[in-house]
């Protein structure tokens, strides 16, 4: 038997990141003091990568493992330029997620909020040297790095208040493991 949900929405899109990118933005427009639109964008990028559970996973010959990012960033330097700005990348955007969506299960960690500060803003830092723009935003990787502390700051207000008017969690709405 199907059961009715009341006061559900029903949320129709194009896509998840223009979803998140429209929410973003309106949330950032509430705001006194604004993120750049730029800013905005990659961050709906993000949330919308990371909206997979699978990206928060290693997998390794014994299945799926949690990415261990401080080992992460230390092995980037040997590998090809390629990868290692896929890496790089992999390791920002992973910490800047974890911290800004996800921050209740950080604080559960041995390893605290300010190690994945130190390591999302290392890896952003890095993939700028490599790759110094993102839609012609020049710096664009070191201006989020010098950042990485507000845009997180951003990621947790707009989470906290998406759900909040949601009356739920993250995992039990977008972010569903499975």
């Amino acid at each position: 038997m199907v059961k009715s949900v009341q006061n559900t929405k029903i949320i129709i899109e194009d896509s998840l990141q223009s979803y998140f990118f429209e929410s973003l933005d309106r949330f950032n427009n509430s705001l006194s003091i604004k993120l750049p639109i730029e800013t905005i964008y990659y961050s709906s990028y993000v949330l919308n990568k990371y909206s997979i559970s699978s990206e928060y996973f290693h997998s390794d010959g014994d299945g799926m493992r949690e990415k261990v990012l401080g080992t992460g960033l230390l092995e980037a330097s040997s590998l090809s330029l390629i990868e290692r700005k896929f890496k790089l990348k992999d390791i920002g955007d992973t910490s800047l997620c974890l911290l800004g969506v996800f921050s209740d299960s950080v604080n559960k960690k041995i390893l605290n909020e300010n190690y994945y500060s130190k390591i999302g803003v290392t890896a952003y830092r890095q993939l700028n040297s490599l790759e110094p723009s993102f839609m012609d935003v020049p710096d664009f990787y070191h201006e989020l790095s010098n950042h990485f502390s507000e845009v997180v700051r951003f990621l947790s207000l707009f989470t906290r208040d998406f759900f909040k008017k949601n009356n739920q969690s993250p995992f039990e709405t977008i972010f569903k493991c499975g």
